[in-house]
Parts: C-alpha cells; sequence; structure tokens
C-alpha cells in the first residue's frame, strides 16, 4: 500500500513522455555504419534505466528485510489503537530511515526532500506517541508529503531533462546526418 512506491516514490520519465528512443535511433535499418560509428547517443539507447529505478527495487528490497528484522509490516497494522505503537514499529522506522538516507538520497536530485520526510514522520511518530496526532493523521500527513515530493521531483527532473535534452540536440542531428550519409552513400 503507502510503504513501498507510495510512500517513497517519484514520477518516471516514462511518466513525462521522457522515455528512450529504440536503439538505433531514426536510422534503424542501415545495415552499415561508418568505420568510427559507434552507435547513438547514450540517451537514445534502449535498456536507460527510469530514473531511481534501481534505487527503488533496492529500497523495497531494504523494506522487506527490515520487517523481517523487526517483525513489524506497516501494510499489516491496521489493527492498532488510535495512538498504538506497535512491536517492533520503531525498530522498523529506524531501518527504513537508513534505507532512505543509504539508498534514495544518494540518488535523487532533491534529496533534501527525503530528508524532510524523514525528520517529519520523527516527528510525527513523537506526537503519535503523546497522543497529539493519530495514526490516520500521521499517515494522512506523510502521504500528503509524498505526493509534494513527487511533484516537486517530476518538477526538477522534467526541467532538468529536458535542458538536457536541449543540449543534446546538436550531439542527435549530427549522428542522424551521419546515418542519412552512409545511406545515400550505400547502393
Amino acid at each position: 500500500m503507502m510503504r513501498h512506491r507510495l510512500l517513497f516514490s517519484v514520477l518516471s520519465l516514462a511518466v513525462l513522455g521522457l522515455a528512450a528512443l529504440p536503439a538505433g535511433g531514426p536510422a534503424q535499418a542501415v545495415s552499415q555504419k561508418p568505420p568510427e560509428e559507434t552507435g547513438p547517443p547514450a540517451h537514445m539507447q534502449t535498456g536507460s534505466a527510469i530514473y531511481m529505478e534501481k534505487a527503488f527495487k533496492a529500497f523495497d528490497a531494504h523494506l522487506a528485510a527490515c520487517s523481517a528484522s523487526s517483525g513489524y509490516d506497516p501494510d499489516k497494522a491496521a489493527d492498532l489503537g488510535t495512538y498504538e505503537i506497535a512491536s517492533g514499529e520503531a525498530a522498523w522506522a529506524t531501518c527504513a530511515y537508513e534505507g532512505v538516507d543509504k539508498i534514495l538520497v544518494p540518488e535523487s536530485r532533491t534529496p533534501e526532500l527525503y530528508r524532510d520526510l524523514v525528520a517529519r514522520h520523527k516527528d510525527l511518530t513523537a506526537q503519535l506517541r503523546d497522543q497529539k496526532v493519530t495514526r490516520a493523521e500521521r499517515r494522512a500527513l506523510m502521504e500528503t508529503m509524498v505526493l509534494k515530493i513527487q511533484f516537486l521531483e517530476a518538477r526538477v527532473l522534467s526541467d532538468a531533462e529536458l535542458e538536457a535534452l536541449r543540449e543534446s540536440a546538436t550531439e542527435d542531428d549530427d549522428w542522424v546526418r551521419r546515418q542519412v550519409d552512409s545511406l545515400r552513400g550505400f547502393k
């Protein structure tokens, strides 16, 4: 539910319409390449990872290990009382925080968003212990913060990716031009 992709996910390049072009680019039918040609520019090759895809897979595995070692699974914690902290929940949260810091933060273009998320979760958990915030309120506040992170990450990503695409347009044009020139000479 909220734990994996919803809790710490961001929008992918595919959602933003910035998915990679097929290998070989527009000149895929070319059977001979000039000797100096090494293939299309890197961002035009297939197999390019979606933004932070490997990090999210590693983080999902990390959270599963946190659940196994702590005995707490947030997806199965629906039976808790309004202000109740589950057995193993604190250990799970500490483990999850470490995963955010070691796995997601280094891969993000906006790591402060994840650090703020962890700090806010810690603060809300303290308020939960003091019965100032309910479990449902904490969850709703965290989900709102995650949506904000998704929006801000997507905005930063799209701005950065669009700028990178603009800068690489000349390289792409040169590559396509070389492919077309090789076709013109091919008889």
